[in-house]
């Protein structure tokens, strides 16, 4: 079974200074760029060696909104709206984190179905502007794709209470100490080394 995208939202977390806008409209996921950006990272985090395996420490607050979700006491958009607002308050308190776009989707594989939590951060690319006939060079943001990784990530089983995580990410700099956010402060989880590290051990 190829994997199939169910449901999926995009929402904007900002720490400087301008507010976080969290959608009320899903994404269109007929749409062959939006299946193609979801189904390529979600891809990577199924066959990436670097993916660390995780799991929710009972009663955190997350942990209780997937168990709810599972049994149809709430809806998509209300998980990825409190999955997003927790990860805003973070980056509020520390703004070393940098902001992002959160992209949320569940996903169905041939063993189950998915939560994919991808962390967006923007990435400078090259692109021209242009006036007339004056052509000229400038810098933009985007979003990671072809050449570009995301650093933080979370693939969530939905297999009832134990719900396993797949995840990737790296130590950010907050004031001034090495933290792995997205694991500790975010998802509240117990990870294991990824399959990488123990080859290396």
């Amino acid at each position: 079974m190829a994997l199939v995208i169910r449901n999926a939202i995009l929402h904007i977390l900002r720490n400087d200074g301008r507010p976080s806008v969290f959608s009320e409209v899903e994404l269109d996921i007929d749409s062959e760029v939006c299946e193609a950006f979801i189904l390529k990272h979600v891809k990577k985090l199924l066959n990436n060696p670097a993916v660390r395996t995780a799991n929710f420490k009972t009663g955190t607050s997350l942990y209780s909104l997937l168990g709810n979700y599972q049994e149809g006491r709430t809806h998509f958009k209300n998980v990825t709206l409190e999955f997003a607002n927790k990860m805003d308050q973070i980056m509020t308190k520390y703004t070393d984190i940098p902001p992002c776009d959160m992209l949320i989707a569940r996903v169905g594989h041939k063993s189950g179905d998915y939560l994919a939590v991808l962390n967006l951060t923007y990435q400078e690319v090259y692109s021209h502007k242009t006036s007339g006939s004056d052509n000229q060079l400038t810098i933009c943001t985007a979003l990671p794709f072809s050449t570009g990784k995301v650093e933080y990530a979370a693939l969530i089983a939905l297999n009832g209470a134990s719900m396993p995580i797949s995840m990737v990410e790296k130590p950010a700099t907050i004031e001034g100490n090495q933290v792995m956010y997205f694991s500790e402060l975010f998802l509240e989880c117990e990870t294991t080394p990824s399959k990488r590290s123990r080859q290396s051990l």
